[in-house]
C-alpha cells in the first residue's frame, strides 16, 4: 500500500485523475476480516471520488479473493477477474 500511497499523493491537487475509473483487487492468505478490510477503507477514502474520496476518480468496485493458499485459488481468482473486467466494461 505505501507505494500506492506515495505514487498517488503527488496527484492530488491536481486534475489528471478526474473521471478515471478505478477498481481495487485485493488477495490474501487468509479471511477477508482483520486482512483486507482496512485496505478497502484506505482505498475507499482515496479513490472513491463519488463519496468524497481524495481523488476524483470513479470506483467500479472491489474485488477480494480470501484464502489464497487453498486448492481452488486459481478458479476463484480466475472468476474474480472476470467479474472485475464485467465491471469496468459495463461502467464505459
Amino acid at each position: 500500500m505505501k507505494p500506492l500511497v506515495d505514487r498517488s499523493f503527488c496527484l492530488s491537487n491536481t486534475t489528471l485523475l478526474d473521471g478515471k475509473r478505478v477498481a481495487l483487487l485485493i488477495t490474501c492468505a487468509g479471511q477477508e476480516e482483520g486482512n483486507a478490510d482496512l485496505v478497502q477503507e484506505f482505498f475507499r477514502r482515496g479513490f472513491d471520488g463519488e463519496n468524497k474520496g481524495m481523488f476524483h476518480t470513479k470506483l467500479v468496485g472491489e474485488f477480494i479473493i480470501p484464502f489464497s493458499d487453498a486448492s481452488d485459488f486459481s478458479d476463484r481468482a480466475r472468476k474474480t477477474a472476470e467479474t472485475l473486467a464485467t465491471s469496468i466494461l459495463n461502467d464505459l
